[in-house]
């Protein structure tokens, strides 16, 4: 046994300590050396003690938070971007007890499905997401389950700006050049039937059941890429979680978006979400309250 693990082991054993700033100090020592601590920590999470094995597994929860978080972040700053892959890290910020293998199968035979439909124009596009029971919502409805990838798939009901994207990825799967755009208040895919010899721009509205409309010559929507689509998809989970007041949400949504971990860093939060720096403040950075 290494003195490494021996200190492990009794930063473990003061998890169950009467004094609660003991118990913090070694729940955030354990957290600060979460690689290090993981495997001593998985031995024993189901050990005798309740109250131990309750904190280790809160200990778990939050270091596999901070491991979504972290690759969110480098989801949306990779060269190599996947707008499924990236919305599939974003339903696992606000459903944090879903599976990634679950949603990716979910994708994978939703994909299928519209591999074996032999999409080949945007009209045909609008008709699959017909076929297949989509309702688009207006983006002033916030429901967070719309913003999930998971749930839009499962309920087939999603805001129109996810919808957008999820089939502006199907668009390109059929050679159909594709963009999410905003309009105003709306979301809507734009995109160009390439087939023809004069290539037409159309927008498909997931919030008027998926018809196509011509774009005026005149008239040229605000086109987003794919990563501010995604970030905007969860931006409005940020939303709804100031809405519900619920600092463990509003903490991993807020650091998963702008790449920062630390809570005393989220100093562009309002109050009372943004831990003041402020000499002789009651909280500054060791005391700041850690999500789950």
């Amino acid at each position: 046994m290494t003195p490494r693990k021996n200190d492990y082991l009794y930063l473990i054993n003061l998890l169950d300590d009467e004094d609660e700033n003991v118990c913090a100090y070694a729940m955030r020592e354990l957290m600060d050396h979460a690689e290090e601590a993981a495997s001593y920590l998985a031995e024993l999470q189901e050990c005798p003690n309740e109250l131990v094995r309750r904190r280790i597994h809160q200990l778990q929860t939050a270091i596999l938070l901070r491991e979504r978080r972290k690759r969110f972040a480098e989801y949306l700053n990779s060269r190599r971007f996947d707008p499924i892959a990236a919305l599939i890290q974003s339903h696992l910020l606000w459903y944090d007890n879903d599976s990634v293998v679950v949603l990716q199968e979910a994708w994978r035979k939703f994909q299928l499905d519209f591999e074996r439909s032999q999409v080949k124009t945007p009209a045909e596009l609008g008709a699959f997401f017909r076929e297949q029971g989509f309702t688009g919502t207006s983006e002033s409805t916030l429901h967070p389950e719309h913003y999930c990838i998971g749930v839009v798939l499962d309920n087939r009901t999603g805001a129109n700006s996810v919808l957008s994207l999820i089939a502006a990825v199907l668009a390109r799967m059929a050679d159909l050049p594709a963009s999410v755009v905003r309009m105003e208040n709306d979301f809507a895919l734009l995109i160009s039937e390439a087939q023809t010899a004069y290539e037409e721009r159309l927008l498909l509205l997931p919030g008027a059941d998926f018809k196509t409309l011509p774009v005026g010559a005149a008239h040229t929507p605000a086109e987003l890429d794919d990563r501010d689509a995604v970030r905007f998809a969860t931006l409005n989970l940020l939303s709804a979680a100031v809405n519900s007041d619920s600092f463990r949400y509003i903490f991993t949504l807020s650091s998963a978006i702008s790449g920062v971990n630390e809570p005393w860093r989220m100093d562009f939060l309002p109050y009372p979400y943004s831990p003041s720096e402020e000499p002789g403040d009651e909280k500054g950075p060791e005391q700041t309250h850690r999500p789950r």
